[in-house]
């Protein structure tokens, strides 16, 4: 008989390393040709979703420079502000906005109705960056209390711009009685740039005073050249979806801006002094509502500034509603619930605001049960004597919704009953927080 001797195996250790290597290179081209094929697919998707399956703009042009897109022009005062008259523009994140012709956005809730107005004003968070018209809380608010609520607010704004865009609007309008200023911890950052998404004017402090700096606002562009890597990514709608949610600062800041000193904090705490002068010169209410400290990670840096400003805003005199906790703890509880995707808050989010802040004027200490009566009266400069009062450098008022004439004499069995509430701060354990159930749970589990 003959042996068979079983025919030798070579195992994979002992492959000749050149086959190894050969089959690894041509293994490498298949693979990166199939991510590259699951990467064009996903860009299609994007840009199918954001009905922009042919553009050749560079989807980070408005980071940029937001002046460069639909959504903003260059203003010589403020730096930019919302393109006047647009009619359901498709913005950022796919959102519809209309503005009127002082570029104020409107609340997709037809007619507004009639009465004294509240003035909103703030950033993007105010704006209502991420949602239609009628998702941004002043729309919502309005649909709440039912009297005009003017969203005045502007993507990318520091304290810095909003308070001069407040002065600027409250001096061209004589039907506003209560300004509502919206704070965000980043907007006292802001006001240490003189660039930041375009040119804006600024403040430094000397001899314990606000200057304000680079009025007239130039209209330039960016003043740093982005990285080659970031600028080649700027074309991609699919980049722009990732790097917004996971790297916010390097895809959308740095390299954007230009900074020209390091006393934000002073600079917010002295403009709230401003505000609170002017609105007292006009006999204006100031509501102060601190939102977010930071649409990003739990800063302890960010919570202490804007903690300080707030605190600073009640002893300048200021009404104040501090959500900005409330809202941390519900974004933490229910991130997709409450937060979009850059950081603003959803539609539902906003709602939320809204309702706090309907239910803070409803139970202030300032006003209570009087506030109905104070906006039938035209605002709390009300009426005395059947005529218009205090309306010196501010122009005429409103009665019930309709303008009066200087010196119209209204019928003094028709009215109601009239009261004049003086600005003030508030003594201690005076102030109320009006909240909804969700702040309600989480206050009283220690949030």
């Amino acid at each position: 008989m003959k042996n068979n001797p079983k025919t030798p195996t070579i195992s994979a250790n002992e492959r000749p390393r050149w086959k190894t290597v050969l089959f690894s290179a041509a293994l490498l081209p298949v693979s990166l040709a199939v991510v590259a094929a699951i990467v064009v697919v996903l860009e299609i998707a994007v840009r199918l979703d954001r009905g922009a399956l042919f553009s050749t703009e560079k989807v980070g042009a408005r980071q940029v420079n937001v002046t460069r897109g639909a959504m903003a022009v260059h203003d010589p005062d403020l730096g930019h502000v919302p393109t006047p008259n647009l009619r359901g523009v498709k913005a950022a994140y796919g959102a519809t906005v209309t503005t009127d012709a002082a570029g104020v956005r409107q609340n997709g809730l037809g007619s507004p109705p009639p009465g004294v107005a509240i003035l909103a004003v703030g950033d993007s968070f105010t704006f209502g960056l991420e949602v239609d018209d009628d998702g941004s809380w002043p729309a919502q608010l309005e649909r709440r209390v039912q009297r005009p609520v003017l969203n005045a607010g502007v993507f990318g704004y520091g304290l810095d711009q909003i308070v001069l865009r407040a002065e600027q609007l409250v001096v061209t309008r004589d039907d506003v009685d209560l300004v509502i200023l919206a704070v965000f911890g980043d907007d006292i950052d802001r006001c240490e740039y003189s660039y930041r998404f375009a040119s804006k004017p600024y403040f430094k402090i000397r001899d314990g005073r606000l200057e304000l700096r680079n009025v007239p606002v130039p209209d330039g562009h960016t003043p740093v050249q982005l990285a080659s890597l970031r600028s080649a990514l700027e074309y991609s709608h699919l980049a722009d979806v990732l790097l917004t949610r996971v790297a916010p600062n390097w895809w959308l800041i740095e390299g954007r801006e230009r900074h020209e000193h390091e006393r934000g904090d002073e600079v917010a705490s002295l403009l709230l002094e401003r505000w609170s002068g002017f609105a007292r010169r006009r006999d204006l209410r100031t509501l102060y509502v601190a939102l977010l400290a930071s649409a990003g990670s739990d800063s302890s840096e960010d919570t202490a500034r804007l903690g300080a400003l707030t605190n600073h805003a009640k002893r300048v005199g200021l009404e104040v509603l501090d959500l900005s906790r409330p809202l941390w703890e519900m974004i933490q509880a229910d991130k997709d619930r409450w937060q979009a995707t850059a950081g603003h808050l959803t539609r539902e989010g906003n709602d939320w605001v809204a309702a706090q802040i309907a239910a803070w004027l409803e139970s202030s200490p300032t006003l209570g049960d009087d506030w109905s009566r104070i906006a039938a009266c035209g605002g709390r400069r009300g009426l005395e004597g059947g005529k218009i009062s205090g309306t010196s450098g501010v122009g005429p008022r409103s009665y019930r919704g309709r303008r009066l004439n200087q010196g119209e004499e209204v019928d003094e069995q028709a009215r109601p009953s009239c009261i004049s509430i003086p600005q003030r701060p508030f003594a201690p354990g005076e102030h109320r927080h009006a909240v909804s159930r969700p702040s309600r749970e989480i206050l009283a589990s220690g949030g």
